[in-house]
């Protein structure tokens, strides 16, 4: 019997020591599951989060590229713009210069005009001026002459007086 006793604390111990190496091997196991499902999730998350962050680059990158097409027309439309503005204030400017150059001439002439009607009305004042001094003269002469005549006649007519008055005092 002790032999058999023996023998079945033998199986005992032995169970036992399977029962832990059976329990290491399945604990070993399990960790070896969890760390490797881990690992897995983590690759997993991190492969998500490289696909989620190349997505939004793309994302990104196709929002840059519809902005840049939207705003291409819009570039354009600006350049366009300014060129047509720039060329407008170019013709715009040689408008300017024209429209001055024309109100120049025409103050110009008008002032020429002027200039010729002042200069021909001094000539013709002149003219008037000697004319009228001619009158005048010729008034005051013949103004002159007839005083000169009347006083003439006046001495004549005195000493016609005075040889009639010796002659009557002589009678």
């Amino acid at each position: 019997f002790q032999g058999w006793v023996t023998s079945a604390e033998r199986a005992k111990h032995q169970r036992k020591v399977a029962n832990f190496v059976i329990h290491k091997f399945q604990e070993n196991i399990k960790t070896s599951a969890f760390f490797k499902w881990r690992n897995a999730a983590t690759d997993r998350k991190q492969s998500e989060a490289k696909a989620r962050t190349l997505w939004e680059r793309n994302v990104v990158k196709g929002k840059r590229f519809l902005l840049a097409m939207q705003r291409r027309s819009l570039h354009q439309a600006f350049y366009q713009w300014s060129s047509t503005w720039q060329r407008l204030s170019a013709e715009r400017n040689i408008l300017a210069v024209s429209v001055t150059r024309i109100s120049q001439l025409r103050k110009y002439s008008a002032f020429t005009g002027w200039r010729l009607t002042a200069v021909e009305m001094k000539r013709q004042e002149v003219i008037v001026r000697r004319a009228l001094l001619r009158i005048l003269q010729r008034g005051a002469a013949r103004l002159f002459f007839h005083w000169n005549g009347m006083v003439r006649s006046k001495r004549i007519w005195e000493k016609k007086l005075q040889r009639s008055e010796r002659f009557l005092v002589s009678l």
